[in-house]
């Protein structure tokens, strides 16, 4: 094969350089290589001084076509082009020599050892959309065979009693202050002692600032999530700063091109990701915010006539539809039920506390740690709502308000993700209108237990965690089976959440573990 590949080559030289003396005077040689704006271009001037040199540039033209087409095909014969059939646990390749799917000798793993890496407080019940959706899907994985280690900056342990209240059940927890876990040797070191399969990213900044040289310097695969509330959080309450926008399109777009495989949670976010932002749609899953089996139906509280709201009141949206229901919302609905009353779950600021808590129609609960509690507040409810009017992405409080078998109702924002359950009440953001809604349910208990039992049954037929559990499978296959390439650090972009100001000072310092398996 060396002997011909020899041979054939000084005859083509033989012959390029015959067409390059007789052609050559006339011969100009124009690249153009486009890459977005970019443009390199090359050209050979028609003149007497660069004849020999047009000649031999010529030459080394035809004969660099000839030897990169050879190795191309010896290559894809013997390195066959791997990508994926639809996720049966086997990586195939396409063989050019004869045109066969063939099987890659690469074996995708039944079961993985994943580490989910997070910079947020957390706490043993999940006090926030994105905890709520990882402590869950992450149980339903553990389930399945496959194993959680879980690597968290600490962001509101203050003292080791606090860590050793921590209790997440089958998962090892590395608590980390935030020198520690932005260190990148030390987080390299830590993950290869896990033994990981893979890295799952719920943040994109930490991704791009942490993420990114782990994936350098362990070769390890990363799943990411792209949340599309901070998009939505960024398109209506900050409209006027461009540069923070910018900020964060350039964070999106970057991390989902530079990670393995991308979650959204909706298939409109998905859409987004592939037409604005460029990201190859066969590494983009949907596995949206599903509802845990533990809410069994209890039907609306027909005993009294309770408005209810669920929500962490520092963040921006939660906070403005508190007060949007308190002042606009609720006078209305008393014309008709002046029984009735609003009651807000969730942690709440001392000034929204301080400014409503004195009258006897409004209840705050605050944060609810306990998970039997949380239902028993959840099942006073006659009514859910969320009513927010911006960066809504997918709301955790509809899925339980429906698997608790309440009637809900929500403005076109908050409906993202829940298209399937058609049983919800939809209305415009007009206090009238869902003053209207409320106090026909209100009116009507047999109506209002009858959406609430549909909402029951649709949410678990469409958003069960079994069924989202199988495409965060796939997304993990898909990465783990991928070409990995080495990229360069990023930008140093703080996590959006920051912002709210819900994190503790004089934080732990050290590296703690909170290990639930032993």
């Amino acid at each position: 094969m060396i002997h011909m590949d020899l041979a054939i080559i000084v005859a083509f030289l033989a012959i390029t350089l015959v067409l390059g003396t007789h052609y050559g005077k006339d011969v100009k040689l124009f690249c153009n290589y486009q890459i977005k704006k970019i443009k390199i271009l090359f050209y050979m001037e028609k003149n007497s001084r660069f004849r020999v040199a047009r000649r031999v540039f010529f030459m080394m033209y035809l004969v660099l076509m000839y030897m990169g087409t050879s190795i191309c095909l010896h290559a894809t014969v013997s390195f066959p082009i791997i990508f994926n059939i639809p996720y049966d646990n086997k990586i195939y390749g396409y063989d050019f020599s004869n045109g066969e799917i063939i099987e890659n000798n690469i074996e995708v793993k039944s079961s993985y050892k994943i580490g989910l890496i997070l910079d947020s407080a957390i706490s043993s019940i999940p006090t926030t959309g994105l905890l709520y959706k990882v402590f869950s899907l992450s149980r339903e994985m553990i389930n399945k065979g496959h194993t959680y280690v879980f690597f968290i900056c600490n962001r509101n342990f203050t003292s080791i009693k606090e860590i050793e209240k921590l209790y997440i059940p089958r998962i090892r927890i590395h608590i980390l202050d935030e020198n520690l876990f932005y260190n990148k040797d030390f987080m390299t070191n830590l993950v290869t002692k896990e033994n990981l399969d893979a890295m799952q990213f719920e943040i994109p900044q930490t991704f791009l600032k942490l993420g990114v040289p782990l994936k350098n310097k362990t070769g390890l695969p990363s799943v990411l999530v792209l949340h599309d509330i901070e998009d939505e959080l960024m398109e209506t309450l900050n409209k006027n700063n461009k540069q923070e926008n910018t900020l964060l399109d350039y964070t999106h777009y970057v991390a989902g091109h530079l990670a393995d495989s991308v979650m959204t949670l909706t298939s409109v976010d998905r859409d987004k990701r592939i037409k604005k932002h460029g990201i190859p749609s066969e590494k983009i899953f949907v596995t949206p915010i599903g509802v845990d089996r533990s809410l069994s139906y209890t039907g609306p509280n027909l005993n009294e006539k309770i408005i209810g709201l669920v929500g962490n009141q520092f963040y921006e949206p939660n906070h403005r539809a508190t007060i949007y229901l308190i002042e606009k919302v609720l006078p209305l609905v008393q014309k008709e039920h002046p029984d009735a009353k609003l009651k807000i779950i969730g942690m709440v600021s001392s000034e929204l506390y301080n400014s409503y808590s004195h009258r006897k129609d409004i209840k705050f609960t605050g944060e609810i740690r306990d998970e039997s509690d949380y239902i028993r507040e959840l099942g006073s409810f006659t009514i859910g709502t969320c009513c927010v009017d911006s960066g809504c992405g997918m709301n955790v409080k509809i899925s339980n308000y429906c698997a608790l078998g309440l009637p809900v109702v929500l403005t076109p924002i908050c409906h993202t993700g829940y298209e399937d359950i058609t049983s919800l009440d939809l209305v415009q953001l007009d206090p009238q209108k869902i003053a209207e809604k409320i106090n026909d349910i209100l009116h009507d208990g047999s109506r209002a237990k009858q959406i609430g039992l549909l909402n029951h049954q649709l949410i678990y037929e469409y958003l069960s965690w079994e069924k989202i559990s199988k495409t965060l499978e796939k997304a993990i296959s898909h990465a783990v089976s991928g070409i990995k390439t080495n990229v360069s650090t990023t930008k140093n972009i703080k996590p959006v959440w920051i912002s709210e100001n819900r994190h503790s000072d004089n934080i732990l310092k050290g590296h703690y573990i909170s290990d639930s398996r032993k």
